[in-house]
């Protein structure tokens, strides 16, 4: 049985599209000249029954073409590899290496055809290909068109994004932004917190960003205190007076912002002290303060 023109499009590259008059939006598809370029089809036809292609047979370079695309997992019809073995022979194409990143990089369009449906189409390397997809969602390269269709895809064919598995934009997820503030106190010992440490608790939740500040009224988002203390007393005392230390901070807090917000309490008493044991460190006496906006 002789192929449809249509049919054997893939293979013959200029009388293959057998379209209607109407455009895409109508049920008979767009309309393309069906006679466009026959020279070019019989010469590249002439060339795809030519023997011998750098001492490969053409069951061998049809075995290696098919390889070729497999690795880059697509699945090819014969008509397409045949078409793409004349275009090679014509030095119309170079090698298949690259194509995946060619293929997800081009322009992709459906067009409804006269006899064939809605079918998909990517312009790759200056050519119109079709393709389809497997059972299992493989990308079936079916055949190469004329490169004079490109005009009448981009005019009347509607673009598609890329399918899958070629890769896609890449998710941004909001950077969380943390918000610090660092509550020192003096003399040794001492879990009071100190007027000009106030005023620094104030000006910390005063230039936080009205949606932040908004979180932390309504309890969305958690002021986490972490106490800490010098190595002078034993390591429980350090931890009790680390623990009065994020009490009494908490305590300044509530009073600037509210008895909406939440807290997480650390004490660490000395664990995470940078010095050795029994040394008075003005730096350790402190409470870290912090609260973590994720969008």
């Amino acid at each position: 049985m002789t192929p449809s023109r249509y049919q054997d499009w893939g293979a013959s590259l200029g009388g293959g599209f057998d379209v209607a008059d109407e455009t895409l939006d109508r049920p008979a598809g767009f309309d393309l000249d069906d006679d466009i370029d026959d020279d070019f089809e019989a010469n590249l036809e002439a060339e795809a029954l030519t023997k011998g292609f750098g001492g490969i047979g053409a069951m061998g370079l049809d075995v290696t073409v098919l390889t070729a695309f497999g690795s880059q997992g697509f699945n090819t019809t014969p008509q397409f590899r045949k078409t793409w073995i004349a275009l090679l022979r014509a030095n119309r194409v170079r090698s298949s290496a690259g194509f995946r990143a060619d293929f997800c990089k081009a322009r992709h369009f459906r067009a409804k055809l006269k006899g064939a449906g809605i079918k998909t189409f990517a312009v790759v390397r200056g050519f119109p290909m079709a393709y389809s997809f497997s059972v299992s969602g493989k990308v079936i390269l079916e055949g190469i068109g004329n490169p004079r269709f490109i005009d009448q895809l981009a005019r009347s064919g509607q673009r598609t994004p890329p399918p899958l598995p070629c890769p896609q934009p890449p998710i941004r997820l909001p950077k969380p932004r943390v918000y610090a503030v660092t509550v020192y106190f003096s003399p040794p010992g001492s879990a009071n917190v100190k007027a000009s440490e106030q005023q620094k608790l104030f000006d910390w939740y005063s230039g936080l960003p009205p949606s932040v500040q908004a979180k932390i009224k309504q309890g969305r988002l958690t002021i986490v205190l972490e106490g800490f203390a010098s190595t002078t007393q034993p390591a429980a005392a350090n931890k009790r007076l680390s623990e009065r230390r994020a009490v009494q901070v908490r305590n300044a807090l509530m009073a600037i912002i509210g008895p909406g917000a939440k807290y997480m309490l650390y004490p660490w008493g000395e664990s995470k002290a940078k010095t050795p044991d029994e040394v008075e460190d003005p730096k350790e006496r402190r409470v870290r303060v912090s609260v973590t906006d994720p969008s």
